[in-house]
């Protein structure tokens, strides 16, 4: 891929086994080995986060910053997985962040836009999208 780390992210989108996860785990390699910052959240995250908030509010704040400030995030599958409303909001928040301070974004999605829209909830679907459409060039994989 000539993908280039600046202001724009990545959507590699497609069915399941077509590659996403490895060229997008390739970039953020790529990346780091060229000394910049990275972090990565999968399918287990919710988990994660779930695990920093019941420890108190502030992990849970300090987790999302440090998302919000790396580099370069990587996002693989973190919506295969039925999303809680706080990890939903949790991830709004790092997308929102991260787009308002032009850090890209590499996400690797099964989903389409309209079974994206359906998992997740009716007033952060619309926003999360639109932001990852405008933020990331989307990339295909049949």
């Amino acid at each position: 891929m000539n993908w280039i780390c600046g202001h724009r992210g990545l959507v590699l989108h497609g069915p399941t086994g077509q590659g996403k996860s490895r060229c997008a785990w390739l970039l953020l390699r790529r990346e780091y080995e060229a000394g910049r910052s990275v972090r990565s959240l999968n399918s287990a995250s919710g988990l994660t986060y779930a695990a920093k908030f019941s420890e108190s509010a502030k992990d849970a704040e300090r987790w999302i910053e440090r998302l919000s400030e790396v580099d370069l995030l990587l996002l693989d599958d973190c919506f295969k997985a039925k999303l809680t409303d706080s990890f939903e909001a949790a991830l709004f928040a790092v997308i929102n962040t991260r787009t308002e301070r032009q850090l890209p974004i590499i996400a690797t999605l099964n989903d389409t836009g309209a079974s994206l829209t359906e998992r997740l909830s009716a007033d952060r679907a619309p926003a999360m999208l639109r932001r990852l459409r405008e933020f990331c060039d989307r990339i295909a994989f049949t």
